[in-house]
């Protein structure tokens, strides 16, 4: 089974914000067998990507960063990256789609990914990340551009966490029915608010028969979190700068709390991100 990456691509600019935040994150899609009356086959997201950089250690060179869960079956994984012409980069419009397939061997993940509990007879991913480096030379572009730059990961950080209350995610959320011939806009990814927990972590359960103790992340108690949201960017606001957190991993069953129902979800931290990205890329 392939699933195919769309990248909704326009400029970022160097200061954040939540605008420009949208613009830099891509829903993971599974192609269905069925098509619509014009013969496109329906497309369905199964995950959120994030294009990232680094700017100072791997100068003129971008990565694509999601949830491993949500690839790692696959033997390639098709994406489908926006161009504009240069005349038109800086306007939400895209000229053209290229077709970029990633291959199985090309994922990179964190060393000490993977967790063996005989305690609770379970195995759980605490790393679950997924990076390939994009290699724009494979794609004829002729005089057309990127629709955006990455974001860069020297802006990743949980430094100043314990001095927030809340977390944000934005991602592509899971529906039934989904088509497009040229990307996706901003309309289509969904924001959400979780508040961040760092004490009192007991054990909860998670996808049905798993438990799931302390993974030395940040769970964010959120509402609203659904399929759809494995991969997405989760930030943080400060003094008018955002910054971003980290990458949405998974969630728990739905709970029951003072007649609220809400998942408890799990993301993982910027710091793993980064010892995942300069162990894997030289």
């Amino acid at each position: 089974m392939k699933k195919i990456i769309t990248i909704y691509i326009i400029i970022v600019s160097i200061c954040f914000s939540e605008n420009n935040l949208k613009r830099s994150i891509l829903p993971i899609v599974k192609i269905t067998n069925y098509t619509d009356e014009n013969g496109l086959k329906y497309k369905i997201p199964t995950g959120t990507a994030i294009l990232i950089k680094d700017s100072i250690k791997y100068p003129n060179r971008l990565f694509l960063i999601t949830a491993k869960h949500v690839i790692e079956k696959d033997s390639a994984t098709d994406c489908m990256f926006n161009f504009s012409k240069k005349y038109d980069k800086r306007k939400e419009i895209v000229c053209s789609v290229k077709k970029y397939t990633i291959y199985k061997n090309e994922w990179k993940f964190h060393p000490d990914d993977k967790v063996n509990l005989t305690y609770y007879d379970t195995t759980f991913y605490t790393y679950d990340i997924a990076i390939a480096e994009i290699f724009l030379t494979r794609i004829q572009i002729d005089d057309e551009v990127l629709w955006n730059e990455a974001l860069d990961i020297n802006n990743f950080s949980t430094q100043k966490l314990n001095e927030i209350d809340s977390l944000k995610i934005l991602a592509f959320p899971f529906v039934n029915k989904f088509n497009w011939e040229r990307g996706l806009t901003l309309g289509d990814i969904e924001q959400d608010i979780g508040t961040k927990r760092i004490n009192n972590q007991n054990i909860i359960k998670f996808e049905k028969n798993k438990n799931v103790i302390n993974l030395n992340e940040i769970y964010i108690e959120n509402p609203k979190f659904r399929p759809g949201y494995s991969g997405g960017l989760v930030y943080y606001e400060q003094n008018n700068k955002i910054t971003i957190a980290g990458v949405s991993m998974g969630m728990t069953n739905i709970i029951k709390r003072r007649n609220n129902s809400f998942c408890l979800s799990f993301y993982i931290k910027a710091e793993n991100i980064k010892y995942c990205l300069y162990n894997n890329f030289k």
